[in-house]
C-alpha cells in the first residue's frame, strides 16, 4: 500500500484540520466566495415600470391615504353596549363570582308536587331567574326537597328571602336563605350604592319607563328612573331601579309603593345592594338601528298570520301566577295549581282584550300617587287591632298580651283597649267566616309602637293572621283617625 505523507495537504488528519479551522466560530480564515457580480437575487420584489397614467394614479392614491381621517361618531359601540347589557352590580367592578354567590338562594321544604316551572313562576316575581339547581333523587326519581335559585342580581335574592321564608306552597312552608358560602361573598368589599337608590320588579310589560317615571315623581325629585332593556324583544325585562335626590323620599316610596298593584301585578320593591352607574335603560334602545323588512318580507308575514288566525293558534295562553309573599297567606294547595294550569291551557283570551285591561293611565297613576304620598305624610305610628276577642272575655291581661306579642316587631310605647257591645257601626269585619257571632260587641285595641317600621311589619303580619280561632283586621291609622277615636 502507498504511503501518504502527514504533511501533505492531502493527508486526511490535514484535511480534518482545515475543516475544524473554516468551522470555527473565532477563525478569521474566510470561506471562498463567488464574487458580488456573480450573485443573484432570488426573488425580484421591484415594481415594474409604470405608465404615466398609472403613476398619476398611484400618485392620486397615495395623496388620499395621507389625508384620510376616520371619522367621529357621536355614540361608540362600546358606549351602546355598555348602556344596553351593563347593569350597575356588573359595573361595579365587583368579581363575577362574588356576584354569583350574592344572587343564590336555598331554597327548602318543597312540595314534591312541583317541579321547576312551578318554582320559576313564584320567584320570577322578585326578577330574572338565570338558572334553578333541583336536586333530583335517582332512586325514587323525585327531586330531594330543596333547591337552589340563582337570579340577575343580588336585589332581586335579598327580595326574594325577604318575603318568601316561611310562605306557604302548596301545603308546606318554605325555608329561603342564603347558602353556605354567602357569608365570605358578603364580607368582600363593594360600592355601596346612593342612600336614594332602591331596586323594583314585576313590572307590567306594558308600564313603560316613562309611566314609572310619572308616578314615583309624587314622592320627590327623582334623579334617575331605569328599566333594564331586553335587546331581543325591545321590551324591559320586567325590574330596574329608581333613585331619588333625597333618601328620605325613597323611604317614603318603598313603604308606599311595595306590593302596590300596578297593571294587574303587584310591584316587589326592596332595597339596592350593590352601587354601581345605572346607564339609559329602556332610552339606549334608540341607539339601536331598526331592521326595514322588506315588501317580500311583508308579504310572506302576512301569510304565516293569516295561517295562524285560521287555525285558531293566535290565543294568549295566560299562565296564573300562584303568589302571596305573606307568611300568614295561605298560597293554593298543589291540585289547584295544576287545574289552574290546565284550566290556563284551554283558556282563550284574546291579546287585545287583555291589553286594555291591564293599561293604564299614567296622569291617573300620577294623581293617586300624589294622594297615596300625601296621606302618608298624616300617618302615626298607631295601629288598630280588631276582631282579637269578644267583648265579654276582655279583662285587664289583655293589654299586656298584646304588649308582649307585639313587642316582637320593634318598641311598643303604649297599648288602649276599647270595648263597645253597639254593633250597628261594625264595618269590615266580617261573620262566621272571620270567626265572629252576633253579640260578640266591638272590641278595639290601639297599639302605639316606637317607629313607623316597626308599625307597618306589625300590621303586615297581622293583618289577617288567625288569633284563637277569629281573624284579625288591623288598620294603620292616621292623624285623623286618631282624634276621631279620642286617642
Amino acid at each position: 500500500m502507498k504511503k501518504v505523507d502527514p504533511q501533505s495537504p492531502h493527508s486526511t488528519e490535514n484535511r480534518r484540520n482545515k475543516r475544524q479551522l473554516e468551522t470555527s466560530p473565532h477563525s478569521t480564515a474566510k470561506r471562498s466566495r463567488p464574487d458580488d457580480g456573480d450573485r443573484r437575487p432570488l426573488l425580484d420584489f421591484s415594481l415594474p415600470n409604470l405608465s404615466p397614467a398609472q403613476a398619476e394614479q398611484l400618485s392620486q392614491a397615495q395623496a388620499y391615504a395621507r389625508g384620510w381621517k376616520p371619522a367621529t361618531r357621536s355614540e361608540k359601540p362600546d358606549d351602546i353596549l355598555l348602556s344596553l347589557h351593563f347593569q350597575p352590580h356588573v359595573a361595579s367592578g365587583v368579581d363575577v363570582r362574588t356576584l354569583t354567590v350574592l344572587s343564590r338562594i336555598y331554597v327548602g321544604s318543597i312540595h314534591f308536587d312541583l317541579n321547576d316551572a312551578h318554582l320559576k313562576a313564584v320567584f320570577g316575581q322578585f326578577g330574572i331567574v338565570k338558572n334553578i339547581s333541583l336536586s333530583i333523587d335517582y332512586t325514587t326519581m323525585r327531586h330531594k326537597g330543596f333547591c337552589f335559585v340563582e337570579f340577575d342580581t343580588p336585589e332581586a335574592a335579598s327580595l326574594a328571602v325577604k318575603m318568601m321564608h316561611g310562605a306557604d306552597l302548596g301545603g308546606r312552608q318554605l325555608k329561603v336563605g342564603r347558602p353556605n358560602n354567602f357569608a365570605a361573598a358578603a364580607a368582600v368589599a363593594k360600592p355601596l350604592p346612593p342612600p336614594g337608590r332602591f331596586y323594583i320588579a314585576n313590572v307590567n310589560q306594558l308600564i313603560t319607563q316613562e309611566n314609572m317615571e310619572s308616578i314615583f315623581e309624587a314622592f320627590g325629585k327623582l334623579r334617575a328612573c331605569v328599566l333594564m332593556p331586553d335587546i331581543s324583544t325591545r321590551n324591559h325585562r320586567g325590574y330596574g331601579f329608581i333613585e331619588f335626590e333625597e333618601a328620605s323620599a325613597a323611604e317614603a316610596a318603598m313603604e308606599a309603593m311595595n306590593n302596590f298593584e300596578m297593571g294587574g301585578q303587584p310591584l316587589r320593591v326592596g332595597p339596592c345592594i350593590v352601587g354601581g352607574p345605572l346607564g339609559e335603560g329602556m332610552k339606549a334602545l334608540d341607539l339601536l338601528p331598526v331592521k326595514k323588512t322588506t315588501a317580500t318580507e311583508d308579504d310572506v308575514m302576512s301569510k304565516v298570520n293569516a295561517n295562524i288566525q285560521s287555525l285558531g293558534l293566535n290565543k294568549k295562553v295566560e299562565v296564573p301566577l300562584i303568589l302571596k309573599p305573606r307568611p300568614e297567606v295561605h298560597l293554593s294547595t298543589i291540585s289547584n295549581m295544576v287545574q289552574e294550569q290546565v284550566n290556563a291551557q284551554g283558556s282563550v283570551v284574546e291579546s287585545v282584550d287583555k291589553e286594555e285591561n291591564i293599561s293604564i293611565n299614567s296622569r291617573q297613576r300620577y294623581a293617586i300617587m300624589q294622594k297615596l304620598a300625601a296621606s302618608r305624610e298624616e300617618m302615626t305610628t298607631i295601629l288598630l287591632v280588631q276582631n282579637a276577642v269578644k267583648a265579654s272575655e276582655v279583662d285587664d291581661s289583655l293589654g299586656e298580651e298584646f304588649s308582649e306579642e307585639c313587642s316582637k316587631y320593634g318598641l311598643v310605647r303604649s297599648v288602649k283597649v276599647q270595648v263597645t257591645s253597639d254593633e250597628s257601626s261594625i264595618e269590615g269585619l266580617g261573620g262566621k267566616e272571620t270567626g265572629r257571632e252576633t253579640g260578640d260587641g266591638d272590641v278595639k285595641i290601639f297599639v302605639e309602637f316606637g317607629s313607623a317600621q316597626a308599625t307597618n311589619k306589625a300590621f303586615n303580619i297581622l293583618e289577617g293572621r288567625w288569633f284563637g280561632g277569629r281573624q284579625l283586621k288591623a288598620t294603620l291609622l292616621s292623624k285623623a283617625a286618631v282624634e276621631k277615636y279620642g286617642l
